[in-house]
């Protein structure tokens, strides 16, 4: 990619802040988390952790709109009044299970009241295909998501 330099000073920042955090709370690396069983240090464990990460994010960010399609409103607004129809397009993300279970934590909320908005679909269906392809797993995209808060 035209974009190495910055992806791999990306990966490093990525590296430092995994180990700054585990210093911080003076944890250990985990190292089942690296692919390479070779990794002796934890910093070794962390490049990997972030290299992967620097991966997937460039795996999913293939499938969001350019900023020109942005700019078409209209083409991003796709509501679903529908959970089980969220569910049937979209079956290894679980969005209507999910969002099942935000309302029913919701005091007075009527479950079959309410209009879900997603803004890309094209993005959560080309995400629920790298599921279904078993390119990533829901795993994958739980610990990035971790990484990141």
């Amino acid at each position: 990619p035209q974009f190495i330099d910055k992806l791999t000073a990306y990966a490093a920042d990525i590296r430092d802040l995994l180990l700054a955090y585990a210093a911080n709370m003076d944890l250990n690396i985990n190292h089942k988390f690296c692919y390479s069983k070779n990794v002796l240090t934890d910093r070794e464990c962390a490049q990997q952790v972030a290299e992967w990460v620097v991966s997937f994010e460039r795996s999913i960010a293939m499938a969001s709109w350019a900023g020109t399609e942005l700019r078409n409103y209209q083409q991003q607004y796709t509501a679903f009044d529908d959970l089980e129809e969220m569910d049937y397009r979209f079956q290894g993300l679980y969005l209507g299970a999910y969002v099942r279970a935000l309302l029913s934590m919701a005091k007075g909320a009527n479950i079959n009241q309410f209009k879900v908005v997603v803004s890309q679909p094209s993005y959560f269906a080309a995400l629920d295909g790298m599921f279904d392809a078993g390119y990533h797993s829901l795993e994958d995209y739980i610990n990035y998501l971790a990484i990141h808060f």
